[in-house]
């Protein structure tokens, strides 16, 4: 995007200036990578020049955020996007420090709150120190891409997990370096090796035990202190790509890529509730301290809270304009962060205004109906025909004639040549054809172009079919109706089914029956008519016989 400035004016105003030497202009360009430059443009009869004025490059991220971290104390936030890691101030919402790194895809504030732990995609574990914006260790942890970091409770180290099937567990110290300051270090302590990649790893609140997901689509659950085996989660049917676990420890929450959402009870291991949470991958699950409730987010672009002891949905937040990567919770509560494809990182506060199911349920059924009210890709192209009707919007009459026109092309073609007495009842005892053109029949004429659109196209092709099959097996019973709907499902699915192998031969049938059919019905209606027409000739010299003939009395 491009703006013109006034010379000397901020970036927020508009227009032109001239100079004495020729029209000087400031140009505001919004960049593809996030950034924002000014630029003096000079033009004179036969020069250009243009100069950079102004640039606006550090303070927002150039690609993904893939990686959000909270302080302690909830005053600053720690971001990572491709190769840096910018920390900002919650307060004022400005980013103070900037530092390059490796591209981070999980990331934790150190306890202090005074160094961030970076885990990155090449395998590299960096510790960054806030205070002075540099990158004080980098260690080669994994051989594949550290998917995960978790803090020990214990405050004295930290858990990772890689794509290399590796669990290692790590305890910082102080090293001093040569003629240098005492600075904090990490060193690995213990490693076990998984049978799967790790895709997430998490303590309970209480240190006790470790959460650990496989890519095998299982969750584990070990002992801390022993690494021994005490549970193994099961119900997933793709990997869990987030874990976390409840303050009080009794609960673990687990999203998938299967875009389903599982509470878990940490006693015996048990799936207390599934629930179809997004309409994509979810990518993050963040437990709300002391509370049972919790947040998912995922490809879907939404942010979801829920409560995990009545399996509601409380609330959906359209948070993001595309994939929401991350999500990280304060220790209070009271502030939730989120980082997503859109280059954004978004803070949410907890507010004191009450949030009531019922009225959340209406929004939702509201947006769905308007969502279902938009046209379909057919019934937009059918709309834009000035020989088509108007597009029509869906209703539950309108789906509910959809799914018994689906039901009925079912039934017919399951139905066997020596049917049972239910199969036979399932028909009302009528041949399939006949079925058929009762249900087609019992549709309203204004609703059938409507529940004709909802068809998906495997449905459209056995509609064709079984129309050709009505045509062919009479000529007399409904065939104004049969001919009507195969053109409009024709002109409907005309790119489809132009290049459909299956369709074609169909479609050819479809064309000389109907002519057939048709044909003959003009013929039928024509000597129909052409009789009337003999009759009411006949009738009229009657009546012109009877007036001018003399009234004479019947013979006894």
């Amino acid at each position: 995007a491009v703006v013109v400035l006034a010379k000397g004016s901020s970036a927020a105003g508009t227009g032109a200036g001239k100079g004495d030497s020729g029209e000087r202009l400031r140009v505001l360009c919004a960049l593809s990578n996030n950034a924002m430059e000014v630029w003096e443009v000079g033009v004179t009869r036969d020069v250009v020049d243009a100069t950079l004025s102004v640039n606006l490059y550090n303070p927002g991220h150039r690609s993904d955020v893939r990686a959000v971290a909270i302080s302690n104390d909830s005053t600053v936030v720690a971001t990572c996007a491709g190769g840096e890691v910018k920390v900002w101030n919650v307060g004022s919402g400005q980013c103070f420090r900037t530092v390059p790194s490796g591209y981070g895809v999980c990331s934790a504030f150190v306890p202090g709150d005074k160094h961030v732990l970076v885990g990155t995609k090449t395998g590299e574990l960096q510790l960054i120190d806030v205070a002075s914006a540099e990158l004080i260790e980098n260690a080669s942890a994994h051989e594949g891409a550290v998917w995960a970091v978790s803090m020990n409770p214990n405050e004295k180290g930290f858990v990772s997990a890689g794509a290399d099937k590796e669990l290692k567990f790590w305890e910082f110290g102080a090293l001093r370096e040569e003629a240098g300051p005492v600075r904090l270090s990490m060193a690995v302590t213990s490693t076990v090796t998984m049978e799967d990649d790790i895709l997430a790893v998490t303590y309970s609140p209480d240190g006790k035990l470790l959460a650990v997901a496989l890519l095998d689509t299982t969750i584990k659950i070990f002992f801390t202190d022993s690494m021994k085996f005490f549970l193994s989660l099961y119900g997933h049917r793709l990997p869990a790509l987030a874990i976390d676990i409840s303050t009080d420890g009794a609960l673990l929450v687990s999203g998938s890529a299967d875009k389903n959402v599982k509470i878990w009870g940490l006693d015996f291991g048990d799936c207390h509730k599934s629930m179809m949470a997004h309409d994509d991958n979810i990518m993050a699950v963040k437990f709300v301290p002391r509370t049972h409730y919790f947040f998912s987010a995922g490809k879907d672009k939404k942010i979801k809270m829920w409560d995990a002891d009545k399996f509601q949905l409380i609330t959906t937040i359209k948070a993001h304009h595309s994939e929401v990567w991350c999500m990280a919770m304060s220790k209070s509560g009271d502030m939730l962060v989120s980082g997503s494809h859109d280059r954004a990182a978004r803070i949410w506060n907890r507010t004191e205004e009450h949030i009531y199911l019922e009225e959340e349920r209406q929004k939702e059924l509201d947006e769905l109906l308007e969502d279902s009210q938009a046209p379909a890709p057919g019934e937009a192209a059918m709309a834009a025909d000035d020989e088509s009707g108007a597009v029509t919007k869906q209703t539950k009459s309108v789906l509910d004639a959809a799914d018994k026109l689906m039901e009925a092309l079912d039934l017919c073609a399951q139905y066997p040549a020596e049917p049972s007495m239910i199969q036979a009842a399932m028909l009302l005892n009528l041949t399939p054809n006949l079925y058929f053109r009762k249900v087609l029949r019992d549709i309203r004429a204004h609703e059938l172009d409507a529940a004709l659109v909802q068809l998906p196209f495997d449905f459209v092709l056995a509609l064709l079919v079984r129309i050709d099959v009505c045509l062919l097996e009479t000529s007399e019973l409904d065939v104004e109706l049969l001919t009507r709907t195969a053109v409009y499902v024709t002109r409907l699915h005309h790119g489809r089914l132009a290049v459909s192998q299956e369709a074609m031969p169909v479609l050819r049938r479809l064309r000389t029956s109907s002519k057939r059919t048709l044909q003959q019905r003009c013929d039928s209606t024509g000597f129909n008519l052409a009789a009337l027409r003999s009759m009411k000739r006949r009738l009229a010299a009657s009546a012109h016989i009877e007036e001018g003939s003399p009234a004479t009395l019947p013979s006894p």
